[in-house]
């Protein structure tokens, strides 16, 4: 006992001196630094200390995340410099063989460099992510890798490539009886063919997307549909067909579509008024293209819709406007050609600003290091060392004791999950079938229970509390206090308790080892695996990955 108490309070003397040396040597450090950080933000400061502190350390993996930082930091004002930092953290994950930070930086990038329209940039970054599924064999991510490989081929007009990729995601979604994927990517095919003159297989491949999306309810991806078919009846030249379905598609992209969608539908309704010469009906259009193009700020967008509009005037002999048209577009063209090009130079000045700080900062933390003792050095690292020892001796004990509690915990947590979960369906089927009384409660929990279990509509991760309400024919407010009332649950957890029972039986079906964790929760209906982490933590009281690896071998 003695001898615990002596090594107890020798811990607390090397800690407290530990802490002396640390305050006194940051004092030192501040001091020489100070002038280097006037009229710089104090985040940004202690970032850039952070990468020129890592760089004499040699210590690549938090060197790479203090680039990783400085990239997060620029993201939303400057992204042509957050992708240089990224870049700068990704070579240097790669190079200590950080394999989670490698595929988290990876995912950014091609998002990145897909938002500034450097397509071969992302598609670089896009096949070694394939790389990465393909080894996990995450069939699901691997499919919808091949998709947005396909669409960036399309972006770059490399329709042979966009076609090849696009059909490898089909056949995966297919295989995994994904109908929303299947139904986009049908679309994406669709719209290549379309690009290809073959419209006989452009419509093959809308026509199942819209049956597709039919079945599920998706009205937005059926406004994608109709819109498709406009543009096809258009190339043929069949009128009244192009002007049936694009109407259609204009009556989902005003109840679900974003202010994007509205700017391609004013375009195409511009454009199909002026070929069967509605000249008033096409003008309005483009002027409504106008007035959201300026909304969304897009210069870009709003001298287009100026030069469909000079073209109606020019069509119809008033060459007056159509010059006057055709002058605001040069001028808006101009005026975007200004903007980028200041932009570019703004990115040049912040990047020059940027390592000229970092170039500063190097100096000064060289003089630093030069200027402290070496003996103080050495007897801080032995102090350290010898500390660290002892803390881990001490905590070792401690946390051996706490797992050895925690393991015993989590087996009987996992055996009790196991069995709930192998008589939760026989429950529930017997619930769903059985005579209930005549009473409105009784008949609103046996069609709940019986869209549960039959139609299984928890997996739709879109489900609202009005969509359910709306199958049943009742109202949410008597839905709500049904579920409450029976269950003590909400209707989001009520909801969550269906997906983490089904999670439990694909977590140990040997069917569904070749998905991840991320890919289960998506595909019983989470839309983020943090959020089903914590679901399924609430309700079995262990963590997915636990339950997975030690679940299979309990009876």
């Amino acid at each position: 006992m003695f001898r615990f108490f002596y090594n107890f309070v020798f811990l607390l003397f090397l800690c407290c001196a530990h802490l002396a040396i640390c305050q006194d040597q940051q004092t030192r450090e501040d001091k020489t630094s100070k002038s280097i950080f006037d009229g710089k933000s104090n985040h940004l400061k202690k970032l850039d200390e952070n990468i020129v502190k890592y760089q004499f350390k040699n210590d690549l993996n938090q060197l790479a995340r203090a680039y990783e930082a400085k990239a997060d930091y620029f993201h939303q004002e400057n992204l042509s410099i957050s992708v240089l930092y990224y870049e700068k953290a990704l070579e240097l994950y790669k190079k200590v063989g950080e394999a989670e930070g490698k595929f988290r930086i990876l995912k950014l990038l091609a998002s990145e460099y897909t938002t500034i329209s450097d397509y071969k940039n992302a598609l670089k970054k896009m096949y070694l992510l394939l790389d990465i599924y393909e080894n996990e064999k995450d069939t699901l991510k691997v499919a919808q890798t091949f998709s947005a490989i396909g669409s960036l081929y399309a972006d770059l007009n490399d329709n042979k490539q966009a076609l090849e990729y696009m059909q490898k995601a089909l056949n995966l979604s297919i295989q995994l009886k994904v109908k929303m994927g299947e139904a986009a990517i049908r679309n994406n095919i669709a719209g290549v063919y379309k690009d290809l003159g073959q419209l006989d297989r452009a419509f093959e491949n809308v026509s199942k997307a819209e049956k597709l999306n039919k079945e599920a309810g998706n009205e937005y991806w059926l406004s994608i549909n109709y819109m498709l078919y406009a543009d096809l009846y258009s190339k043929l030249n069949k009128m009244d067909s192009a002007r049936y379905y694009l109407f259609r598609s204009n009556e989902y992209t005003i109840k679900k579509g974003s202010l994007s969608d509205s700017l391609d539908m004013f375009r195409k309704t511009g454009i199909y008024y002026h070929r069967v010469d509605s000249v008033q009906k096409a003008l309005n259009m483009f002027n409504q293209g106008i007035l959201v193009s300026r909304r969304l700020g897009s210069l870009k967008s709003e001298a287009n819709f100026t030069h469909w509009i000079s073209e109606v005037y020019e069509s119809n002999g008033k060459m007056d406007q159509a010059l006057s048209f055709l002058q605001i577009r040069h001028d808006l063209l101009d005026s975007l050609a200004k903007r980028q090009s200041g932009k570019r130079l703004e990115e040049y000045q912040v990047l020059y600003k940027v390592k000229a700080l970092e170039s500063d900062l190097s100096n000064s933390t060289m003089q630093i290091n030069l200027a402290r003792n070496e003996a103080d050095q050495n007897r801080h690292r032995f102090y350290w060392v010898l500390g660290v020892l002892l803390v881990v001796l001490f905590g070792s004990l401690i946390i051996g004791s706490q797992f050895r509690k925690q393991e015993k915990s989590n087996r009987h947590l996992l055996e009790l999950n196991i069995k709930a979960s192998k008589n939760e369906e026989s429950t529930n089927d017997k619930y769903a079938q059985s005579n209930l009384s005549d009473s409105k409660k009784e008949e609103i929990l046996q069609a709940l229970v019986g869209l549960m279990v039959s139609e299984k509509m928890y997996m739709d991760q879109e489900i609202k509390l009005d969509t359910v309400a709306s199958n049943l024919g009742v109202s949410r407010t008597y839905l709500s206090q049904v579920i409450n009332e029976t269950y003590a649950q909400n209707f989001t957890a009520y909801i969550n308790s269906y997906r983490v029972n089904l999670a439990k039986k694909y977590l140990l079906s040997e069917e569904h080892d070749k998905y991840s964790i991320q890919g289960i929760a998506e595909m019983v209906g989470f839309k983020s695996v943090s959020a089903f982490n914590t679901s399924f933590k609430k309700f079995t009281g262990l963590a997915p990955s636990y339950y997975r690896r030690n679940g299979k071998g309990v009876k």
